[in-house]
This record gives C-alpha cells, structure tokens and sequence, in this order.
C-alpha cells in the first residue's frame, strides 16, 4: 500500500508481542535487548538524497552503474514517487520515541520535508508526543494522517504487554487531541491477542467511536518463526503471572498452561506461511464479524462515522474501505496500489465475478508478480482464495482464463 519508512532504528516501547526484534540476526534475546536500545537511523547522505529527490533531481544518479535489476526497481520508485505514494512513517520503530525525538529531531524534519512538496503521510505511533502542541501543529500543517496503536483498555494488562508505552488513557487523550483539530486520525488494534485482549476489543471499540475516531483496524498477533518459543515464553510468564494477581483469562488457555503458541495450533486451520505463525482463519473470521457489527452499532449509538478494516487477509472482504489502514478516505485512489486484494473484492461484489484483464486497468508496481500469484495454485487451491475468504478460483470453460467468484456474505 504504501513506501514504510523508520526514522530510527528500534523501539523502547519493550512490547512482549513485537515481532521487530524477529527482522534482527541474532538470538532471540539479543536481539530484543538490542532492539530496545534504539539510535538515530538517518545520517547526511541520506537527508542530501531527500533533498534531492524533493528538489526534483534523480536521487539514484548515472543508470550505467545499475545492473538491470537495480534499474527496473529504480524506475518502480520514482514511478510511485511520481504518483505520491504514500508514506507510512513508524513500520517498526515508532517515529515519536521522546528521548531520540527530542534530541535530533528527525522525525520533525522529515514531516517538513513532506509538507513543502504535499507528499502524503501516515504516522504511527504508540507515544503522546503525537498531539504535542509543537507536534500536533506540524502536522495539521503537512496535511498529515496518524495512526495510533491501542489493544486494551485494560490498565494492568496493557501494562504488562507494553511496559514502557504510554497509558491507554494517554493514547485516547492523544486521539482526542488529533481528531479535535482536524487531522484525520485511525486507531489500529495491533495485534488483537486471541484469548487475552480478545474480551477488551468491544469496549474499545465502543470508547474509540465515542472519541469520533476516523478508522480503525484490527490485525490478530502473528509468532515470527525464528522467536516463536522465545515470544511465547515471555507471553506465558507475564499471563501467568497476570492470572496470579486475579485477571480474568479462559479456561482453555490457563489449561494449556498460558501458552498462545499452544492456543493457537490447538484450532485445525491455524496457518504458518512466510515465516510466521498464524491464528485460525475460521476463528479470525468469526471475531471480525463481531467486531465490524460492533462498529456499526456504535456508530448508530454516537451518530459517528467510524470505518473498519482487517489487517489480515482473509476476512479483507468485511472491510468498510478499499485497503486496510484507510488512506482512500484521505487521499482516494490516485497514489498507492489498487490492482489489490481489495479491488478484487469489490469488483467480485458487485458482478460476482473478477478477471485478471479488469485486475490488469488499475495500477501495481509489479504486476508481473500479480499475474504471477493469480494462476499460482498451492495446496488446498488457487492463492488468492486459500488467503481471501468469499473468493473462490473458477476456470472459464471456452478461454480456460482463471477468474474468481465471490461467494457471498457481509458486503
């Protein structure tokens, strides 16, 4: 959907859940230690080249250097700057960590950059410097869209998941702020933990379109493969120790001892793909049902106009916007990608079905790799419907062209 940009290099925040010390060579526990000792990621080249490219010179210089490869990708970036891209700021560090912020200032650089050539934005982030009144004023001005993270309202239990974050009081004050002055703000709920913050999500739910929050989004908690034991073992500790001092979790976890790893395979259609572990589709499913109903009510209930999206693939077709963070509500369809999932989606809504030539009109930096993934056939069936719950791969019986049939349910 977007170019992901991190102005530092790691996170303080200490979340058990996060999968970013998982994208380090090291062993589990030093990478976590490390990850949580963060540093100024943007040195002088690297602000001279963003000056460069703003200044509307090629920021790659002479192409005789290239190999093919290095052009093709080379051309792919400036076409998608051309189009205004947008820019997601804070993929696995957040963008607003005070110390650093403080200190160097990057981040505020960076959205000025942004603001004086309108390139579009997205800030996420879990810190209450976001709605600073220095801060909240950049932003306003830039034009700029924020994301902020928040799974429970739970006091103790956040405390424990997030143990140098900012309260979740802190975060919807900071929300409040945003919204009261204008910028379009979203909440996302990553990552939903199921059987720990499950019970939380409604009442979040509830408060966040009660605040007039813009979007939100929900995307389940994934292991990483390289630290699934290690995540789990930390997770396991802190809900057992959680459940001691008199939190409330189900039965079938505290029988399996407090182990999510467990939790999660003990459902048949858990996933592990692309070196992680996922949760049950069916079980993701059913719980975004839930939730996107729950939206809607609480919009009637607050005269609100709160949109819902899924951060997981498979229950992408309950989405109430075209991709998953919103940013169509913000910016429509002229920068990022819409040969997507979602365009899929909505063109199999309404006629039933989609073909790869409809797919083919819209834009895709790499739509040799989409072509690719549409006639990919994996265990089980077609990739797009082993990942897409409501779309079913069907084989036209004159042209022999693969389309796919929308199989109906919430719209």
């Amino acid at each position: 959907m977007t170019f992901v940009a991190d102005v530092y290099v790691g996170c303080p925040h200490g979340c058990v859940y996060c999968y970013g010390p998982s994208t380090r060579k090291r062993t589990p526990s030093t990478a976590r230690s490390n990850f949580m000792q963060p540093k100024p990621r943007l040195k002088k080249r690297d602000l001279e080249r963003i000056d460069r490219q703003f200044d509307g010179v090629d920021p790659f210089g002479p192409f005789e250097y290239f190999s093919p490869k290095q052009r093709d990708e080379a051309e792919r970036i400036k076409e998608a700057l051309r189009r205004k891209f947008p820019v997601r700021i804070g993929s696995v560090s957040d963008p607003f960590q005070e110390k650093l912020e403080t200190e160097n200032r990057h981040t505020e650089k960076i959205l000025k950059w942004l603001g004086k050539f309108n390139y579009p934005y997205l800030l996420c982030t879990k810190s209450k410097l976001v709605s600073d009144p220095h801060y909240l004023k950049l932003i306003k001005e830039t034009g700029g869209a924020v994301q902020v993270s928040l799974i429970s309202l739970n006091k103790e239990l956040l405390g424990r998941l997030e143990p140098n974050s900012a309260s979740a009081h802190e975060r919807l004050d900071s929300m409040s702020k945003l919204i009261h002055n204008g910028v379009w703000t979203a909440c996302r709920i990553q990552p939903l933990i199921p059987a720990v913050t499950e019970q939380d999500t409604p009442e979040l739910i509830d408060r966040l379109a009660n605040i007039g929050v813009n979007h939100i989004t929900i995307e389940f908690m994934k292991f990483p493969q390289t630290h699934v034991n290690y995540m789990n073992e930390n997770l396991r500790t802190i809900l057992k120790n959680y459940h001691n001092y008199g939190g409330i979790l189900p039965k079938k976890l505290v029988d399996l001892d407090f182990s999510l790893k467990d939790y999660y395979r003990s459902f048949r259609d858990y996933t592990f793909r692309e070196q992680y572990l996922f949760f049950s589709k069916s079980g993701k499913d059913q719980l975004m049902k839930k939730y996107a109903e729950m939206v809607r009510e609480a919009n009637s209930r607050y005269g609100s106009n709160t949109t819902f999206a899924s951060g997981d693939e498979e229950p992408t077709y309950l989405n109430f916007t075209r991709n998953c963070c919103g940013v169509d509500l913000i910016w429509g369809e002229g920068g990022y990608s819409t040969c997507t999932v979602q365009k899929m989606l909505q063109i199999a809504k309404e006629k039933g079905r989609v073909t790869l030539k409809e797919m083919l009109g819209f834009y895709n930096p790499f739509p040799e790799k989409f072509k690719e993934l549409w006639h990919l056939q994996e265990k089980g069936g077609y990739f797009f419907e082993k990942r897409i719950l409501n779309l079913a791969a069907k084989t036209d019986p004159q042209s022999g062209e693969v389309y796919y049939e929308y199989r109906g349910g919430l719209a």
